[in-house]
Protein backbone atom coordinates (compact mmCIF):
# COMPACT_ATOMS: atom_id res chain seq x y z
CA UNK A 1 0.00 0.00 0.00
CA UNK A 2 1.65 3.14 -0.95
CA UNK A 3 2.21 6.13 1.14
CA UNK A 4 -1.03 7.90 -0.24
CA UNK A 5 -3.52 5.00 0.45
CA UNK A 6 -2.20 4.71 4.48
CA UNK A 7 -2.95 8.18 4.54
CA UNK A 8 -5.99 7.82 3.60
CA UNK A 9 -6.93 5.47 5.29
CA UNK A 10 -5.38 6.90 8.38
CA UNK A 11 -7.50 9.75 7.71
CA UNK A 12 -10.78 7.83 7.06
CA UNK A 13 -10.02 6.64 10.52
CA UNK A 14 -9.57 10.23 12.14
CA UNK A 15 -12.58 10.98 10.32
CA UNK A 16 -14.53 8.12 11.97
CA UNK A 17 -13.49 8.45 15.63
CA UNK A 18 -14.00 12.27 15.27
CA UNK A 19 -17.72 11.26 14.29
CA UNK A 20 -17.93 8.69 17.12
CA UNK A 21 -16.80 11.35 19.52
CA UNK A 22 -19.39 13.70 18.65
CA UNK A 23 -16.88 16.47 17.69
CA UNK A 24 -19.46 17.10 14.51
CA UNK A 25 -22.08 18.20 17.21
CA UNK A 26 -20.64 20.01 19.88
CA UNK A 27 -23.33 23.11 19.62
CA UNK A 28 -26.23 20.59 20.04
CA UNK A 29 -28.49 20.97 23.28
CA UNK A 30 -27.60 17.53 24.12
CA UNK A 31 -24.26 17.65 23.52
CA UNK A 32 -22.20 14.38 24.95
CA UNK A 33 -18.70 13.81 24.13
CA UNK A 34 -16.84 10.97 25.39
CA UNK A 35 -13.70 13.33 25.33
CA UNK A 36 -15.21 15.04 28.26
CA UNK A 37 -18.42 14.06 29.74
CA UNK A 38 -19.21 16.69 32.15
CA UNK A 39 -18.91 19.32 29.54
CA UNK A 40 -21.99 21.93 29.88
CA UNK A 41 -22.85 24.95 28.45
CA UNK A 42 -20.63 26.65 30.83
CA UNK A 43 -17.77 24.87 29.68
CA UNK A 44 -17.09 27.59 27.15
CA UNK A 45 -13.18 27.14 26.76
CA UNK A 46 -13.25 23.64 26.86
CA UNK A 47 -16.18 23.27 23.86
CA UNK A 48 -14.03 25.99 21.77
CA UNK A 49 -11.18 23.29 22.40
CA UNK A 50 -12.98 20.84 20.72
CA UNK A 51 -14.59 22.96 18.00
CA UNK A 52 -11.08 23.41 17.08
CA UNK A 53 -10.32 19.69 17.14
CA UNK A 54 -13.02 19.18 14.81
CA UNK A 55 -12.17 21.74 12.40
CA UNK A 56 -8.47 20.83 12.54
CA UNK A 57 -9.71 17.30 11.04
CA UNK A 58 -11.87 19.13 8.68
CA UNK A 59 -8.85 20.71 7.34
CA UNK A 60 -7.12 17.75 6.57
CA UNK A 61 -9.76 15.69 4.77
CA UNK A 62 -10.45 18.94 3.08
CA UNK A 63 -6.70 18.95 2.03
CA UNK A 64 -5.87 15.44 1.28
CA UNK A 65 -9.04 15.08 -0.91
CA UNK A 66 -8.42 18.24 -2.74
CA UNK A 67 -5.39 17.36 -3.46
CA UNK A 68 -5.96 13.32 -4.24
CA UNK A 69 -8.94 13.95 -6.33
CA UNK A 70 -11.44 12.09 -3.72
CA UNK A 71 -14.73 13.02 -2.42
CA UNK A 72 -14.36 14.49 1.04
CA UNK A 73 -15.04 11.88 3.77
CA UNK A 74 -16.24 14.71 5.97
CA UNK A 75 -19.74 16.03 5.13
CA UNK A 76 -20.81 19.56 6.03
CA UNK A 77 -24.44 19.12 5.76
CA UNK A 78 -25.30 17.73 9.22
CA UNK A 79 -22.50 19.16 10.59
CA UNK A 80 -23.63 21.12 14.34
CA UNK A 81 -20.41 22.63 15.55
CA UNK A 82 -19.93 26.30 15.13
CA UNK A 83 -16.91 28.12 13.30
CA UNK A 84 -13.84 29.10 16.01
CA UNK A 85 -13.29 32.09 17.22
CA UNK A 86 -10.57 34.62 17.58
CA UNK A 87 -7.51 33.07 19.44
CA UNK A 88 -7.22 36.34 22.12
CA UNK A 89 -10.89 35.79 23.12
CA UNK A 90 -10.16 31.81 23.67
CA UNK A 91 -6.85 32.23 25.48
CA UNK A 92 -8.52 35.05 28.22
CA UNK A 93 -11.68 33.04 28.64
CA UNK A 94 -13.70 35.88 26.86
CA UNK A 95 -16.95 33.56 25.14
CA UNK A 96 -17.69 35.32 22.01
CA UNK A 97 -20.92 34.52 19.51
CA UNK A 98 -20.05 31.72 17.26
CA UNK A 99 -22.25 30.83 13.78
CA UNK A 100 -22.80 27.51 12.25
CA UNK A 101 -21.12 26.68 8.87
CA UNK A 102 -23.90 26.84 6.25
CA UNK A 103 -24.61 23.07 5.03
CA UNK A 104 -25.79 24.31 1.37
CA UNK A 105 -22.93 26.51 -0.42
CA UNK A 106 -26.72 28.59 -1.73
CA UNK A 107 -27.06 29.49 1.82
CA UNK A 108 -23.37 31.09 1.87
CA UNK A 109 -23.99 34.74 0.50
CA UNK A 110 -26.85 35.92 3.00
CA UNK A 111 -24.21 34.07 6.00
CA UNK A 112 -21.26 35.98 4.76
CA UNK A 113 -23.62 39.48 4.92
CA UNK A 114 -25.37 38.78 7.90
CA UNK A 115 -22.83 37.10 9.90
CA UNK A 116 -19.27 39.27 11.34
CA UNK A 117 -16.89 36.56 12.65
CA UNK A 118 -14.37 37.16 15.13
CA UNK A 119 -11.56 34.98 13.66
CA UNK A 120 -9.37 35.00 10.68
CA UNK A 121 -9.59 30.83 10.84
CA UNK A 122 -13.43 30.79 10.60
CA UNK A 123 -12.86 33.41 7.34
CA UNK A 124 -10.45 31.26 5.65
CA UNK A 125 -13.08 27.70 6.65
CA UNK A 126 -15.50 29.40 4.41
CA UNK A 127 -12.90 29.82 1.37
CA UNK A 128 -11.71 26.48 2.00
CA UNK A 129 -14.96 24.91 1.10
CA UNK A 130 -15.52 27.38 -1.56
CA UNK A 131 -12.76 25.94 -3.01
CA UNK A 132 -13.35 22.29 -2.28
CA UNK A 133 -16.96 23.23 -4.12
CA UNK A 134 -15.16 23.94 -7.36
CA UNK A 135 -13.01 21.24 -6.87
CA UNK A 136 -15.72 18.63 -6.85
CA UNK A 137 -17.39 20.46 -9.95
CA UNK A 138 -14.25 20.28 -11.96
CA UNK A 139 -13.31 16.91 -11.02
CA UNK A 140 -16.15 15.89 -12.81
CA UNK A 141 -14.56 16.27 -16.53
CA UNK A 142 -17.92 14.61 -18.44
CA UNK A 143 -20.18 17.23 -16.74
CA UNK A 144 -18.00 20.20 -16.10
CA UNK A 145 -19.64 22.08 -19.28
CA UNK A 146 -22.95 21.71 -18.25
CA UNK A 147 -24.88 24.90 -16.98
CA UNK A 148 -24.73 25.35 -13.22
CA UNK A 149 -25.80 28.01 -11.10
CA UNK A 150 -23.12 27.10 -8.36
CA UNK A 151 -20.66 28.96 -10.32
CA UNK A 152 -22.82 32.21 -10.02
CA UNK A 153 -23.33 31.10 -6.37
CA UNK A 154 -19.23 31.08 -5.28
CA UNK A 155 -18.89 34.09 -7.55
CA UNK A 156 -21.37 36.20 -5.35
CA UNK A 157 -20.06 34.18 -2.57
CA UNK A 158 -16.23 35.52 -3.28
CA UNK A 159 -17.30 39.44 -3.87
CA UNK A 160 -19.27 39.54 -0.50
CA UNK A 161 -16.87 37.98 1.23
CA UNK A 162 -14.15 40.62 0.33
CA UNK A 163 -16.64 43.15 1.01
CA UNK A 164 -17.38 41.58 4.05
CA UNK A 165 -13.80 41.13 5.92
CA UNK A 166 -13.41 42.93 8.82
CA UNK A 167 -10.77 45.71 8.28
CA UNK A 168 -7.97 44.41 10.68
CA UNK A 169 -7.95 40.92 8.49
CA UNK A 170 -8.05 43.78 5.02
CA UNK A 171 -5.14 45.46 6.64
CA UNK A 172 -2.60 42.70 6.85
CA UNK A 173 0.97 44.65 5.63
CA UNK A 174 0.64 46.52 8.74
CA UNK A 175 0.28 43.84 11.40
CA UNK A 176 3.21 41.70 9.62
CA UNK A 177 6.14 44.16 10.10
CA UNK A 178 4.84 45.34 13.69
CA UNK A 179 5.08 41.18 14.56
CA UNK A 180 7.43 40.66 17.27
CA UNK A 181 9.49 37.65 16.88
CA UNK A 182 7.82 34.74 18.81
CA UNK A 183 4.22 36.28 19.29
CA UNK A 184 1.45 34.74 18.56
CA UNK A 185 -0.93 35.80 15.71
CA UNK A 186 -3.91 34.42 13.06
CA UNK A 187 -1.81 36.57 10.79
CA UNK A 188 0.74 33.54 10.08
CA UNK A 189 -1.55 30.61 9.78
CA UNK A 190 -4.98 31.93 8.77
CA UNK A 191 -4.80 35.45 6.78
CA UNK A 192 -2.38 34.39 4.62
CA UNK A 193 -3.54 31.16 2.84
CA UNK A 194 -7.38 32.90 3.38
CA UNK A 195 -6.45 36.28 0.87
CA UNK A 196 -4.60 33.43 -1.57
CA UNK A 197 -7.47 31.01 -1.64
CA UNK A 198 -10.44 34.07 -2.52
CA UNK A 199 -8.16 35.25 -5.44
CA UNK A 200 -7.62 31.45 -6.78
CA UNK A 201 -11.48 30.98 -6.61
CA UNK A 202 -11.96 34.08 -8.97
CA UNK A 203 -9.10 32.76 -10.83
CA UNK A 204 -10.38 29.37 -11.69
CA UNK A 205 -13.78 30.82 -12.11
CA UNK A 206 -12.28 33.37 -14.88
CA UNK A 207 -10.46 30.18 -16.57
CA UNK A 208 -13.55 28.39 -16.93
CA UNK A 209 -14.83 30.90 -19.17
CA UNK A 210 -11.87 32.15 -20.76
CA UNK A 211 -10.66 29.15 -22.58
CA UNK A 212 -13.39 27.76 -25.28
CA UNK A 213 -11.54 27.23 -28.34
CA UNK A 214 -8.83 29.40 -27.56
CA UNK A 215 -5.76 30.68 -29.92
CA UNK A 216 -2.37 32.30 -29.23
CA UNK A 217 -3.81 34.95 -31.09
CA UNK A 218 -6.60 35.35 -29.00
CA UNK A 219 -4.54 35.14 -25.99
CA UNK A 220 -2.56 38.62 -27.68
CA UNK A 221 -5.60 40.54 -28.72
CA UNK A 222 -7.00 40.09 -24.88
CA UNK A 223 -3.59 41.43 -23.84
CA UNK A 224 -3.69 43.84 -26.21
CA UNK A 225 -7.14 45.02 -24.87
CA UNK A 226 -6.45 44.69 -21.34
CA UNK A 227 -3.48 46.92 -21.59
CA UNK A 228 -5.58 49.68 -23.42
CA UNK A 229 -8.54 49.39 -20.84
CA UNK A 230 -5.09 49.96 -18.40
CA UNK A 231 -3.72 52.80 -20.01
CA UNK A 232 -7.56 54.62 -20.87
CA UNK A 233 -7.63 55.22 -24.70
CA UNK A 234 -10.85 57.14 -23.79
CA UNK A 235 -9.27 59.75 -22.15
CA UNK A 236 -7.51 60.78 -25.55
CA UNK A 237 -10.91 60.40 -27.92
CA UNK A 238 -10.31 56.66 -28.58
CA UNK A 239 -13.17 54.22 -27.81
CA UNK A 240 -11.46 50.93 -26.70
CA UNK A 241 -12.71 47.85 -28.16
CA UNK A 242 -15.91 46.58 -26.23
CA UNK A 243 -14.29 43.23 -24.70
CA UNK A 244 -15.96 39.85 -25.89
CA UNK A 245 -17.29 37.28 -22.70
CA UNK A 246 -13.91 35.24 -23.07
CA UNK A 247 -11.81 38.72 -22.94
CA UNK A 248 -13.67 39.93 -19.74
CA UNK A 249 -12.64 36.58 -17.98
CA UNK A 250 -9.61 36.86 -18.85
CA UNK A 251 -9.36 40.10 -17.15
CA UNK A 252 -10.73 38.48 -14.20
CA UNK A 253 -8.22 36.04 -14.12
CA UNK A 254 -5.54 37.85 -14.47
CA UNK A 255 -6.70 40.67 -12.23
CA UNK A 256 -7.03 37.83 -9.84
CA UNK A 257 -3.23 36.48 -10.73
CA UNK A 258 -1.84 40.12 -10.12
CA UNK A 259 -3.69 40.55 -6.90
CA UNK A 260 -1.82 36.88 -5.86
CA UNK A 261 1.41 38.28 -6.91
CA UNK A 262 0.62 41.34 -4.99
CA UNK A 263 0.15 39.54 -1.76
CA UNK A 264 2.80 37.11 -1.89
CA UNK A 265 4.97 40.04 -2.81
CA UNK A 266 4.03 41.72 0.68
CA UNK A 267 4.55 39.01 2.57
CA UNK A 268 8.08 37.42 4.29
CA UNK A 269 8.66 34.10 2.34
CA UNK A 270 9.86 33.00 5.84
CA UNK A 271 5.85 32.68 7.00
CA UNK A 272 4.70 31.31 3.47
CA UNK A 273 6.65 28.19 3.74
CA UNK A 274 4.71 27.38 6.79
CA UNK A 275 1.04 27.58 5.75
CA UNK A 276 0.03 24.83 3.15
CA UNK A 277 1.06 23.23 0.00
CA UNK A 278 -2.11 24.14 -1.47
CA UNK A 279 -0.88 27.73 -1.39
CA UNK A 280 2.14 26.37 -3.14
CA UNK A 281 -1.04 24.89 -5.95
CA UNK A 282 -2.57 28.59 -5.58
CA UNK A 283 0.61 30.23 -6.20
CA UNK A 284 1.07 28.26 -9.27
CA UNK A 285 -2.01 29.09 -10.97
CA UNK A 286 -1.37 33.03 -10.81
CA UNK A 287 2.07 31.80 -12.62
CA UNK A 288 0.20 29.96 -15.45
CA UNK A 289 -2.07 32.86 -16.25
CA UNK A 290 1.57 35.71 -15.92
CA UNK A 291 3.40 32.54 -17.82
CA UNK A 292 0.65 32.88 -21.09
CA UNK A 293 0.86 36.90 -21.03
CA UNK A 294 4.59 36.81 -20.66
CA UNK A 295 4.70 34.06 -23.50
CA UNK A 296 1.74 35.68 -25.96
CA UNK A 297 1.70 39.08 -24.67
CA UNK A 298 5.15 40.49 -26.28
CA UNK A 299 2.69 42.95 -28.47
CA UNK A 300 2.36 44.62 -24.90
CA UNK A 301 5.79 44.84 -23.87
CA UNK A 302 5.18 46.30 -20.53
CA UNK A 303 2.51 43.69 -19.66
CA UNK A 304 5.14 40.85 -21.18
CA UNK A 305 8.20 42.65 -18.99
CA UNK A 306 5.61 43.05 -16.00
CA UNK A 307 4.67 39.67 -16.26
CA UNK A 308 8.44 37.90 -16.54
CA UNK A 309 8.92 39.53 -13.46
CA UNK A 310 6.15 38.41 -11.68
CA UNK A 311 6.45 34.89 -12.69
CA UNK A 312 10.47 34.84 -11.59
CA UNK A 313 8.85 35.93 -7.98
CA UNK A 314 5.72 33.32 -7.90
CA UNK A 315 8.33 30.32 -9.02
CA UNK A 316 11.02 31.30 -6.29
CA UNK A 317 8.24 31.42 -3.44
CA UNK A 318 7.21 27.72 -5.09
CA UNK A 319 10.75 26.38 -5.22
CA UNK A 320 11.04 27.74 -1.29
CA UNK A 321 7.55 25.87 -0.72
CA UNK A 322 9.33 22.78 -2.49
CA UNK A 323 11.67 22.62 0.61
CA UNK A 324 8.79 21.96 2.83
CA UNK A 325 6.17 20.09 0.79
CA UNK A 326 6.42 17.29 -1.76
CA UNK A 327 3.07 18.30 -3.44
CA UNK A 328 4.68 21.66 -4.31
CA UNK A 329 7.76 19.95 -5.41
CA UNK A 330 6.09 18.09 -7.75
CA UNK A 331 3.68 20.52 -9.26
CA UNK A 332 6.57 22.77 -10.18
CA UNK A 333 8.16 19.98 -11.91
CA UNK A 334 4.44 19.61 -13.40
CA UNK A 335 4.70 23.21 -14.03
CA UNK A 336 8.58 23.47 -15.81
CA UNK A 337 7.88 20.66 -18.15
CA UNK A 338 4.61 22.49 -19.44
CA UNK A 339 6.36 26.02 -19.80
CA UNK A 340 8.69 24.07 -22.37
CA UNK A 341 6.32 22.72 -24.57
CA UNK A 342 4.43 26.02 -24.53
CA UNK A 343 7.43 27.55 -26.43
CA UNK A 344 6.30 25.44 -29.06
CA UNK A 345 3.54 27.11 -29.80
CA UNK A 346 4.02 29.25 -33.17
CA UNK A 347 3.06 33.01 -31.82
CA UNK A 348 0.49 34.83 -33.46
CA UNK A 349 -0.91 31.14 -34.72
CA UNK A 350 -5.11 30.75 -35.05
CA UNK A 351 -4.85 27.19 -35.13
CA UNK A 352 -7.84 26.02 -31.81
CA UNK A 353 -6.12 24.69 -29.10
CA UNK A 354 -8.11 23.20 -26.45
CA UNK A 355 -8.03 24.82 -23.34
CA UNK A 356 -6.06 21.52 -21.95
CA UNK A 357 -3.24 22.40 -23.63
CA UNK A 358 -3.44 26.35 -23.36
CA UNK A 359 -3.57 25.86 -19.71
CA UNK A 360 -4.23 23.19 -17.44
CA UNK A 361 -6.32 24.53 -15.15
CA UNK A 362 -8.25 21.75 -14.33
CA UNK A 363 -5.54 19.33 -13.78
CA UNK A 364 -4.03 21.66 -11.49
CA UNK A 365 -6.79 20.35 -9.14
CA UNK A 366 -5.81 16.99 -10.23
CA UNK A 367 -2.02 17.95 -8.70
CA UNK A 368 -0.66 17.72 -12.32
CA UNK A 369 -0.42 18.74 -15.89
CA UNK A 370 -3.25 17.39 -17.67
CA UNK A 371 -1.88 14.90 -20.61
CA UNK A 372 -0.79 16.39 -23.60
CA UNK A 373 1.94 15.70 -25.51
CA UNK A 374 4.06 17.13 -28.58
CA UNK A 375 3.62 15.78 -32.84
CA UNK A 376 5.86 16.45 -35.59
CA UNK A 377 4.34 17.96 -38.55
CA UNK A 378 6.50 17.83 -41.62
CA UNK A 379 9.19 19.75 -40.39
CA UNK A 380 11.56 19.45 -37.20
CA UNK A 381 10.06 23.60 -36.60
CA UNK A 382 6.40 22.26 -37.14
CA UNK A 383 5.01 21.50 -34.10
CA UNK A 384 1.35 20.95 -33.02
CA UNK A 385 0.01 20.33 -29.40
CA UNK A 386 -2.74 17.27 -28.98
CA UNK A 387 -4.51 16.62 -25.88
CA UNK A 388 -4.24 12.75 -24.87
CA UNK A 389 -7.27 10.98 -23.94
CA UNK A 390 -8.37 11.25 -19.93
CA UNK A 391 -8.59 7.65 -18.49
CA UNK A 392 -10.63 6.75 -14.90
CA UNK A 393 -7.14 7.29 -13.54
CA UNK A 394 -6.35 10.80 -12.03
CA UNK A 395 -4.18 11.89 -15.14
CA UNK A 396 -1.61 10.05 -17.76
CA UNK A 397 1.48 12.33 -17.95
CA UNK A 398 3.00 11.07 -21.73
CA UNK A 399 6.56 10.50 -21.50
CA UNK A 400 7.45 12.45 -24.95
CA UNK A 401 11.00 11.88 -25.09
CA UNK A 402 12.10 15.50 -23.46
CA UNK A 403 13.53 14.09 -20.54
CA UNK A 404 10.41 14.76 -18.30
CA UNK A 405 9.02 11.46 -17.63
CA UNK A 406 5.40 10.79 -17.39
CA UNK A 407 5.25 7.32 -16.64
CA UNK A 408 7.58 8.01 -13.39
CA UNK A 409 5.23 11.00 -12.77
CA UNK A 410 2.02 9.02 -12.81
CA UNK A 411 3.62 5.78 -10.88
CA UNK A 412 4.86 8.73 -7.80
CA UNK A 413 1.43 10.18 -8.11
CA UNK A 414 -0.42 7.13 -7.42
CA UNK A 415 2.08 6.19 -4.84
CA UNK A 416 1.30 8.69 -3.12
CA UNK A 417 5.01 10.18 -3.04
CA UNK A 418 4.08 13.81 -3.82
CA UNK A 419 2.52 13.61 -0.17
CA UNK A 420 6.28 13.27 1.84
Amino acid sequence: MGISSRAHSMMSMCARMAYDMGLDSIDCEDFQSQLEPSLNKHSWIRKEELRRLWWCIWDLDNFMCTAKYRPRMICPIKCKTKLPVNDVDWFDGNEVRSFFLPSNVRQLPEFIQNHLLSSAAAYRIINCHLLATLTGMFSNIENLDEPSDIYSVVKVCTVLWKENLPKEFKDYSSKIHAQEPGEHSEIFSDLFPMHIYCELIKLLLGTERMFKGITPAAISTYCQQYSNSSIGLAGIGVTPEAPSPAAQAFFHALSASKAICSIVRDWPSKYIIHTSPLVGGGILMAAFVQLLVKRFGRGTSDMAETASLSLRLLIMVVEQLGEYWGLCRTKLSSFRAYESKLYDIIEGSDEIYSETAIIPFRAFLHGCCRGWKVTSGSSLNNHRIVTSTVSDSPLELLNDGSGFDGSLWLANFNDGNFLT
